[in-house]
């Protein structure tokens, strides 16, 4: 009687090790792009729910200067006249997808870098002529931005803002 492992013992203990190690490699692996995939979209909820809340602020207090109704949503640019900033115009940059911000001739990017704003358009309604109260609907397409294709994290978002008359709401 010897003692130890015979050859073929041996073979399929490093047999098992590596099948277990595979295994345990791509669950790390897939947690890891799970991890990346979290992250990206709380970036993109982040940004999206940044840059919507932020127009619905300025649109809900503010006037059109022209008829804008773009009822067919076609619209990727809106120009607003803020009681406070004055002429706002909110637009769809194409060529570095992102969304800007003009006030008194100075553009300001609304969405961050590591997002890209793949579409963009308004929806205006009642801009003014029709006795309507005039509504905005805004419609986006967020997406974060990854080496990995996979890890990428799109987002459809949308929402509509109804512009308020505080003058005659206010009048008893």
């Amino acid at each position: 009687m010897s003692a130890g492992f015979t050859l073929i013992e041996m073979l399929m203990a490093t047999l098992v090790f590596a099948i277990i190690a595979m295994a345990i490699s791509a669950l790390f692996t897939r947690s890891l792009g799970l991890q990346r995939q979290g992250i990206g979209a709380q970036k993109v909820q982040e940004n999206a729910l940044f840059t919507l809340e932020l127009m619905a602020r300025e649109i809900r207090v503010s006037t059109f200067a022209s008829v804008q109704d773009a009822p067919a949503c076609d619209r990727t640019t809106l120009t607003i006249d803020h009681p406070v900033n004055g002429t706002v115009t909110y637009a769809y940059d194409a060529a570095n997808q992102l969304i800007t911000r003009t006030v008194g001739g100075v553009t300001a990017n609304l969405t961050a870098n590591d997002i890209k704003v793949t579409s963009l358009r308004f929806c205006v309604k009642g801009s003014g002529l029709d006795g309507y109260q005039a509504r905005v609907g805004i419609i986006a397409h967020f997406q974060s931005t990854t080496a990995n294709p996979q890890d990428r994290v799109d987002a459809d978002v949308e929402t509509t803002v109804s512009l308020r008359d505080f003058a005659t709401e206010l009048t008893p």
